[in-house]
């Protein structure tokens, strides 16, 4: 058997010829996330990466919406509300939002005429009312940027502000594609455990599964929408290929097979 001289060189001075190991089934990768040895000395964010088969640059084939974390995604959320609704903003505050100015108005003077940005300090999401949109629309240049510009698909623009910033602080993820077609999503953190990784995962999986676009290629052409799934924490100390088989809902393998976690507890995963 012919061995090309980089391979020879490389096994003369000892080193090991790594192989890529297999894609595993999505309860052995959450199972193994959760209990191998952590790399870092702070409770790491677990991180859902897809390769779907869409090429969010043609029409029909983008996916962008918001789904609820069951058990939360272990990040306190920072909401920040402008509304000329004294009563929304009121019942937002009680919810744990920050409002510190009593009218929207009052908020874009003082970006806008004096400058100040330190109402956005911090902030993870902005909500409005469809009607304040016409004040928020001249603030793009400095919204767009921080990713904190207001969007109907993603909740923030509603008439139902105070439901808006009770699934923010419950654990609310944005599910958007990239220009590739992937997507990274937030399921939580190493702390939880197995059962409410598992419930997290499965509430985003099914929510991209039921927005999944009808023009996709792979739906077309018979190969299927999920390509590619990964499973990771946030410093890279466990990070491996997952069944694709295992992720998709519509699937009879999905969930099964493998390893099945245990919680800390000692009580298995439902």
């Amino acid at each position: 058997m012919l061995r090309s001289p980089v391979f020879g060189q490389f096994a003369r001075r000892g080193y090991k010829i790594l192989t890529k190991p297999p894609p595993v089934p999505i309860t052995t990768a959450l199972t193994r996330v959760c209990t191998e040895a952590p790399f870092a000395k702070f409770d790491e964010t677990i991180v859902l990466q897809l390769q779907l088969t869409l090429d969010p640059r043609k029409p029909g084939q983008n996916m962008k919406h918001s789904v609820v974390l069951p058990n939360g995604s272990g990040k306190t959320t920072k909401v920040l509300v402008l509304t000329s609704d004294e009563s929304q903003r009121s019942a937002a505050v009680s919810l744990g939002a920050i409002a510190p100015y009593d009218t929207l108005e009052d908020a874009v003077r003082v970006v806008t005429e004096e400058s100040d940005l330190s109402i956005f300090s911090g902030v993870d999401k902005i909500i409005c009312q469809p009607a304040d949109m016409r004040f928020l629309g001249g603030l793009g240049r400095i919204l767009g940027p921080r990713g904190l510009m207001p969007n109907p698909k993603l909740g923030t623009v509603t008439n139902d502000i105070v439901k808006a910033v009770s699934n923010s602080m419950k654990g609310e993820v944005v599910v958007k594609t990239a220009k590739d077609g992937g997507v990274d999503i937030v399921v939580g953190k190493v702390s939880m455990g197995y059962s409410k990784l598992k419930k997290n995962t499965q509430a985003v999986l099914q929510s991209i599964s039921a927005s999944k676009p009808s023009e996709g290629k792979g739906v077309k052409s018979g190969l299927g929408f999920w390509k590619k799934a990964y499973i990771s924490r946030t410093m890279g100390g466990y990070g491996r290929e997952v069944e694709v088989a295992t992720v998709d809902p519509a699937n009879a393998r999905y969930f099964r097979g493998g390893e099945e976690g245990v919680d800390k507890g000692g009580e298995e995963a439902a």
